[in-house]
């Protein structure tokens, strides 16, 4: 068995360096062979009467993270206190098995630093309701190879795969696009899951949640989907590469640009909504949402038509964190002969050459301002008032959590996770967050809809 030391608790998380575990790292271990003779351990475990035992497969301060595969949640878990309790409860309670090494990547010998090696592999299980995957690296302890880190994700459900292609020819006296708008007008069903928002969190949802077979609203303010883009400054494209800004099932072609242009994006939103026969009423807001312990009851205001009511399982804010303008009183602004602008209503800063401007504030808007400035031949300076903020959402309700922050196991509070409430979600973040975590939320929102989901680890 594993030695249970303590775990420190000043916040550092050493590394498993050979001086640590007692064990240099053998020179002539096979990767593949390691990683099959853990996981076949870890099977046997997992099976085991007290599962508690799985903790004995990791070195005294191992993690490991769990994505909905096994807690039906967000969690991380560190040190032989808190991997017990957790594998004791949750391993009992979605009975994992059939652990396989995954075809690819083939395990491998990971050696970054010169006192830190590692046998990484990938690999495929099941539970009771999902379809899984984990990556796992192993270190040199003196007990044999243990886990430094576990992770674990809800890839998909065993009884609910994604829906396939229709025929498309039409066997009705409608069209398609007739069919398609009674489809989205929800005249004599209500939705299963109503999103708010359209931009590319709204939209990666409700786009995995379709495929599930789930019947899903989204509500957006705006004319068009992709305004949200369309609507902003010139200068702006998305700060990351095109490489981790794929959405679901559409990719983007190879000739795409690496930052893209904002109006661009925009319109490739709207194309993805039209080409997946999403369901998104424009020109809408949520006026009002309550729950009654079963269901969302919800009214919708649509531009020039009646109000609806709703009835939804499930509720999912996808509006971002950062969408109301923030205006300070600054003081003999009044009196300011200038141009005061926020950056929700700045266009170009092709209108202040031969000026000089002060941007206020450095975090993306204001760093695309102050370069189009520059380009533009603009003498202009940046204020930053501060050290960087942490933006923190205030609570909404008594049993609502905080959206933003990171909880006691360094996961965020609110985001793509239990709210507090019952069937509420936020999803927020890139595009490459917005891919990776809709597959995991949407798989637990079909899974609660089909009534074959765990039940939360909360401890």
């Amino acid at each position: 068995m594993t030695a249970t030391k303590s775990v420190p608790d000043d916040g550092v998380a050493p590394l498993p360096t050979p001086e640590r575990l007692g064990r240099t790292f053998p020179t002539d271990v096979n990767a593949t062979a390691t990683a099959q003779e853990w996981l076949d351990l870890l099977e046997v475990r997992a099976k085991d009467t007290d599962p508690s035992s799985v903790a004995d497969l990791f070195i005294a301060d191992g993690w490991w993270r769990d994505r909905a595969a096994l807690t039906w949640d967000y969690r991380t878990f560190r040190g032989q206190e808190a991997l017990r309790r957790a594998t004791q409860a949750t391993f009992a309670s979605t009975k994992p098995c059939n652990f396989k090494l995954a075809a690819a990547p083939l395990p491998m010998i990971e050696a970054p630093y010169p006192d830190l090696t590692y046998v990484q592999a990938h690999f495929t299980f099941e539970t009771k309701a999902g379809l899984c995957t984990g990556v796992v690296n192993l270190v040199a302890a003196k007990e044999g190879f243990r886990a430094w880190t576990l992770s674990t994700i809800l890839e998909g459900l065993k009884d609910f795969p994604e829906v396939g292609r229709e025929d498309g020819h039409i066997s009705s006296t409608d069209t398609w696009q007739g069919t398609r708008d009674k489809k989205a007008a929800f005249e004599d069903t209500d939705p299963e899951v109503v999103i708010v928002g359209a931009g590319h969190n709204g939209l990666c949802l409700a786009a995995r949640l379709q495929a599930l077979g789930v019947k899903v609203l989204i509500v957006e303010a705006n004319k068009r989907v992709g305004d949200n883009w369309r609507n902003r400054y010139e200068a702006l494209s998305l700060h990351f590469p095109v490489w981790q800004d794929h959405l679901p099932y559409i990719p983007f072609p190879k000739s795409w640009p690496i930052y893209t242009p904002a109006g661009k994006i925009g319109n490739w939103l709207d194309s993805y909504a039209d080409s997946l026969d999403l369901n998104v009423w424009t020109c809408s807001k949520v006026s009002s949402a309550t729950f009654d312990d079963e269901r969302w009851n919800i009214t919708v205001t649509r531009a020039g038509q009646p109000d609806r009511k709703l009835k939804s399982r499930h509720f999912v804010v996808a509006t971002g964190l950062a969408g109301t303008p923030r205006i300070p009183t600054i003081l003999g602004s009044d009196t300011f002969s200038g141009i005061i602008r926020h950056s929700s209503v700045h266009d170009s800063a092709k209108s202040f050459k031969g000026k000089r401007i002060l941007v206020v504030g450095t975090s993306s808007s204001g760093f695309d301002a102050a370069l189009d400035a520059a380009r533009n031949g603009v003498d202009v300076t940046m204020l930053q008032r501060s050290p960087s903020y942490v933006m923190r959402c205030p609570d909404v309700g008594s049993r609502v959590k905080r959206v933003w922050g990171l909880d006691k196991e360094g996961e965020l509070n609110g985001v793509w996770k239990d709210m507090g409430v019952d069937g509420l979600w936020v999803m927020v973040g890139t595009f490459g967050w917005a891919r990776f975590h809709s597959k995991v939320v949407a798989n637990q929102i079909k899974a609660m809809l089909e009534g074959v989901a765990g039940k939360r680890y909360t401890a």
